[in-house]
């Protein structure tokens, strides 16, 4: 990422910002300035103990304004675009809104849980109770 980019991208989030009323979207978008000032500036901005504090923060599921801020800094971190980052915002409040969103722990706890066999599922029959008569 060239400078231009990173100024563009960082004028655009403050001017989204000012201009939302929701409280979330403006936790987003000081979340993302953060992350893309990491993104640029790598690790002279910034302790690693900070990265990871804004890392975790996204998936916080009872603080909403943490989390709004922890995906907001994700994204810039990601070096995402302006125009994605709203994407990505949309996505998360449509999908937040209908509930379908989960953390990214317990997304990672199910992919190891469907890891694991089944009963019954190496090629043995169930059992079951005889049939009285």
């Amino acid at each position: 990422m060239n400078q231009s980019e990173f100024e563009r991208n960082m004028r655009g989030a403050k001017q989204i910002s000012t201009l939302s009323d929701e409280p979330n979207d403006q936790d987003f978008w000081s979340g993302y300035q953060r992350g893309m000032r990491r993104h640029y500036h790598g690790e002279k901005f910034g302790t690693e103990a900070e990265h990871a504090l804004w890392m975790a923060a996204a998936d916080q599921t009872r603080d909403e304004q943490r989390r709004h801020r922890g995906l907001g800094y994700r994204a810039g971190f990601d070096g995402m675009s302006i125009s994605d980052a709203i994407k990505h915002l949309a996505k998360f409040t449509a999908a937040s809104s209908a509930g379908s969103v989960s953390s990214r722990a317990k997304t990672l706890a199910a992919r190891e849980n469907a890891k694991q066999p089944r009963p019954n599922a190496q090629g043995q029959k169930k059992p079951r109770l005889p049939k009285s008569e």
